[in-house]
């Protein structure tokens, strides 16, 4: 019985050390990093099963407040592990989509960047940490690709940093504007059949245009710059189909692109008389409120 116990003794204190090794060798790999939610989440305590899903996960919010995290430790339990991080915005800062808030006192920044998230997820059976932080975290391109919103995607996809970096994403300057929104114009009237551009259409003229929301106060107090969309004008004159061609970040996009869906109005192109959908840019200018 004594040299069972004193086995039992041994086998339970070289479990915990292999524990500690590994979750000293998650924190050696990952903290600091920044890192992507699947689903931006606006709660600061979210819980996940071990499928990978969200346990009460209430609403999502922007993902640029609340789709980034920069690890600050991981914590490894018998049957889950906690990952706690501050949240990092992301701004367009000399064309290109880079991190806002990083060493930055929390003090000094508007919510909810700076704020600390705990993210705690329940392993599957036989499940590494790694697998189980995939389930939630976009660590491959593909995973990246689908937690953005359709507005993003083909920004993101143009613009993301292909290479590995421990599921830290970085964005790169990308493509010229131009050339992007040409590309894309091109296409699009291919398609449609016709483009603002096609021998012959008259293009939509505005009726209502008003001033989309900031996203809320850290869009007035931060924001300054202008949102250009690729959108199509339907033969209703209403805004479909919206994609970001140059982004200002810190969630003023997606409040931009909502109002201009749902808000803004047009008379509709024209060709030979009757009215056409019609591809063309808009932009939605911002200056920061004193």
């Amino acid at each position: 019985m004594r040299r069972k116990t004193l086995a039992f003794a041994v086998l339970l204190y070289a479990c915990v050390l292999f524990a500690q090794a590994n979750e000293a060798s998650l924190n050696q790999q990952y903290r600091s990093k920044i890192l992507t939610l699947r689903h931006p989440f606006r709660s600061n305590s979210q819980n996940y099963d071990g499928s990978g899903n969200a346990i009460k996960p209430g609403k999502e919010g922007p993902w640029t407040l609340y789709g980034r995290i920069q690890v600050t430790d991981i914590k490894l339990r018998n049957d889950s592990m906690e990952i706690r991080g501050r949240r990092t915005g992301l701004l367009n800062e000399n064309g290109c989509l880079s991190d806002y808030g990083v060493g930055k006192s929390p003090l000094y920044l508007p919510d909810p960047i700076g704020s600390v998230a705990t993210i705690r997820i329940q392993f599957a059976p036989g499940e590494t940490p790694q697998s189980a932080m995939g389930r939630v975290f976009a660590f491959t391109e593909q995973d990246l690709l689908a937690s953005v919103p359709d507005l993003w995607k083909d920004y993101v996809r143009s613009r993301v940093d292909p290479r590995d970096h421990d599921g830290q994403w970085e964005f790169t300057p990308g493509q010229a504007e131009e050339q992007r929104y040409s590309q894309r114009a091109k296409l699009a009237a291919a398609n449609s059949g016709g483009g603002h551009n096609a021998p012959g259409v008259i293009p939509p003229k505005p009726k209502n245009t008003p001033e989309p929301d900031y996203g809320g106060q850290i869009g007035r107090a931060l924001v300054r710059g202008t949102d250009t969309f690729e959108v199509t004008i339907d033969e209703n004159g209403n805004i479909t189909g919206p994609a970001l061609i140059t982004p200002i970040g810190l969630g003023v996009d997606d409040s931009a692109a909502e109002t201009i869906v749902k808000k803004w109005k047009f008379d509709p192109g024209q060709l030979n008389g009757k009215h056409v959908p019609t591809n063309m840019t808009l932009e939605v200018e911002y200056r920061r409120q004193k």
